[in-house]
């Protein structure tokens, strides 16, 4: 059965971020546009996320595997700030390690250059839950707080979006932690409204 779960992974999940947006038009589109009303919300609402699968290995031979899933949905707020949440679930196995990442995640990007340069910054609380030969090693919450920013390229209805991001406050169990390392991201942003 987990065979059956992890090769249905691979073959749904496939590689890279997804990201999906509402309809691009702004004061609703014939509607009244009023704030509360249903097109307000239909114009800015946007949904966001992550979805990978990636297999390498150590310089030792051993294999790893990492798996990412992260739901999210956004609210355009203006043309330069970008709120949101996600859920992410993260799992990672090396050898006789695996370590399970699953909490929430708050983001928001300033876009100072609406169609180039934005600011990024995100909170996440995950609980991670590690296990050694299949017995329990840690569990516990971790906070983890990533500052950077990126570049967006635009190609007609569509844009790609790189991300640099650094773990601030660098916990021993962060999936980030380590002196010197950045966490790069790529995304492509389909529908108008996320650009």
């Amino acid at each position: 059965m987990r065979r059956g779960v992890v090769w249905l992974m691979v073959v749904v999940l496939g590689g890279g971020s997804w990201v999906c947006y509402a309809q691009d038009t702004v004061g609703g589109g014939g509607g009244s546009g009023r704030v509360g009303g249903m097109e307000f919300w239909r114009d800015r609402l946007f949904w966001t996320g992550a979805i990978g699968f990636w297999v390498w290995q150590t310089p030792s031979g051993e294999p790893v595997l990492y798996a990412e899933l992260s739901p999210g949905v956004g609210l355009r707020a203006g043309n330069l700030w970008y709120p949101g949440v996600q859920l992410q679930c993260t799992y990672v196995r090396e050898g006789l390690l695996s370590v399970l990442f699953l909490g929430p995640t708050a983001f928001l990007q300033f876009r100072f250059l609406p169609d180039l340069l934005f600011l990024h910054t995100e909170a996440q609380y995950l609980h991670v839950r590690a296990w050694w030969r299949g017995s329990e090693a840690v569990r516990r919450w971790i906070p983890i707080w990533l500052v950077g920013g990126g570049v967006l390229s635009r190609v007609g209805n569509t844009a790609i979006a790189l991300l640099l991001l650094y773990d601030v406050i660098q916990h021993p169990y962060s999936p980030y932690a380590g002196s010197n390392y950045l966490v790069f991201r790529m995304g492509i942003y389909v529908g108008g409204v996320g650009y």
